[in-house]
Parts: structure tokens; C-alpha cells; sequence
């Protein structure tokens, strides 16, 4: 999808992760394929799968979040947006790998209006 849709709907995200938006259309439209892009978000699930447990004191499985929303995006498209997004948290480290999941179940899962700052 090179109209920029995608872009836009990732903006938030990619926020989150400082990552400027040519560089997820980079990706995103570029050659890799989904399948590889999945099986590289997989492995940065396993890799980092402690790190995703401990960091919402075992409240929520981060890492199960994020294999959901990886094998039960509605449709393709959806699917290599988790995996770009997850493949861009990857090189920015496991804390950004972390983020990337809680901001999905914080705006996705449980949105508020009202967030409650420490």
C-alpha cells in the first residue's frame, strides 16, 4: 500500500518509537516479504519473551499479544504492519521492542481518555 494510509495509521506508534515515517514506508513497501518480515518478528517475540513478561508484572502476556496480533491480523496488510513495526522496535533495542507492545495494549486493547500519569 503506497498511498500513505498505512503511514498514518502507524504515526502514533512510530512516535512512540522515534522513528520517522519514510523509514516505515521504507519497509513496509519495500521487497522483503511478509512471510520473512513474520518470521523475523517471531523471533524478536522469542527473544525478548521474558522482557515482554516481566515488563506489565505478569498482568498481561506482552509476548502472546503480539503472536496474536501477528498470526490473527484480520488481514495481510495488517500483518506486515505488526511485523514492520516489530522488525523497526528490533533495531532499536528490547526496551523499544517493549513500547512498541505496551502502546498496542494501552491505545489498541484498553483505550481511555483519561491516562493516569505517575
Amino acid at each position: 500500500m503506497s498511498d500513505g494510509s498505512w503511514v498514518n495509521y502507524a504515526s502514533s506508534i512510530l512516535m512512540i518509537l522515534s522513528c520517522d515515517p519514510d523509514r516505515f514506508s521504507e519497509f513496509y513497501d519495500g521487497s522483503i516479504t511478509t512471510a520473512d518480515f513474520v518470521r523475523d518478528a517471531k523471533r524478536v517475540i522469542s527473544h525478548n519473551r521474558e522482557l515482554l513478561r516481566k515488563a506489565n508484572q505478569d498482568r498481561y502476556r506482552l509476548d502472546e499479544l503480539l503472536l496474536g496480533m501477528l498470526d490473527d491480523a484480520p488481514n495481510p496488510s495488517g500483518t506486515r504492519y505488526v511485523a514492520v513495526i516489530l522488525h523497526i522496535a528490533n533495531d532499536k533495542g528490547s526496551d523499544a521492542v517493549i513500547e512498541a507492545a505496551k502502546a498496542w495494549l494501552d491505545y489498541l486493547y484498553f483505550p481511555s481518555r483519561f491516562k493516569i500519569s505517575a
